[in-house]
């Protein structure tokens, strides 16, 4: 949880995440990686978290609007 991978600087972004975020980014994590293993779950799941990051950067994303922006 503290890779770089897994972190993104939002301006005006604080505290923790809801409910309804995590469960977000835990299904598309799921749905990402599959029954995958080894070197393709591993690929599998540093392009989902890069997909999420770009998402995250968006405005007007459904994974934004879960966050806590004032």
């Amino acid at each position: 949880m503290d890779d770089a991978l897994n972190k993104v600087d939002l301006d005006g972004h604080k505290g923790r995440h809801s409910v309804a975020y995590h469960r977000y980014v835990w299904d598309r994590l799921a749905k990402a990686v599959g029954n995958s293993s080894g070197i393709d779950y591993r690929l599998q799941l540093r392009g989902e978290l890069e997909r999420l990051r770009v998402e995250l950067l968006t405005p007007g994303t459904t994974i934004r609007g879960l966050l806590k922006l004032p």
